[in-house]
């Protein structure tokens, strides 16, 4: 998964894991079986993700464009021209799910299928609008990343990360 669609993932599990030491002490005095709120590690990754959407989410409003929208507009920006099967596979997203997504942006003039009519491997880029809506999000993108990296740090964004990438290739 590109740091694009993974970042508010990562984001969420380095939270959790950088519970303050009071608390954690407190639970292991207690017996607790777990620290988090819920009990549930699944769940608290969840919640935590969501909240990291959100933020992301309200940051991207100024362009009327969601977190799955820029995402896929960056990627195509980066791999075009670009079919629909390698963007899904870049994105480890379903194929359904990019198509649906692919059907707004290009209602919005933001990309274009170049390849010729009747074709059944679509080839995809970004309009001149779409490049537009890519420089101005990415703006906006890093504006939070730099508020993450406030509010966290550069050694618990670097652990984050290392999590993140551990728990990426759990069976």
């Amino acid at each position: 998964m590109n740091k694009i669609n993974s970042v508010y993932t990562r984001f969420g599990i380095i939270i959790m894991k950088t519970v303050d030491k009071k608390i954690k002490k407190n639970i292991k005095e207690n017996n607790f079986s777990c620290y988090n709120k819920s009990n549930c590690y699944c769940l608290d990754m969840r919640k935590t993700s969501q909240k990291i959407t959100n933020i992301y989410t309200e940051a991207l409003k100024p362009i009327n464009i969601s977190v799955t929208q820029f995402s896929l507009i960056k990627n195509i920006q980066k791999l075009q021209p670009v079919n629909v099967t390698d963007l899904a596979n870049e994105m480890k997203l379903d194929r359904t799910t990019v198509v649906r997504t692919l059907k707004i942006l290009e209602n919005r003039g933001l990309i274009l299928d170049i390849s010729g009519n009747g074709s059944r491997n679509r080839k995809l880029i970004l309009t001149e609008n779409g490049k537009s809506i890519a420089d101005e999000g990415n703006k906006l993108w890093i504006r939070v990343q730099h508020k993450f990296e406030d509010f966290l740090g550069k050694k618990d964004l670097k652990e984050l990360l290392r999590i993140t990438s551990k728990l990426e290739n759990i069976a």
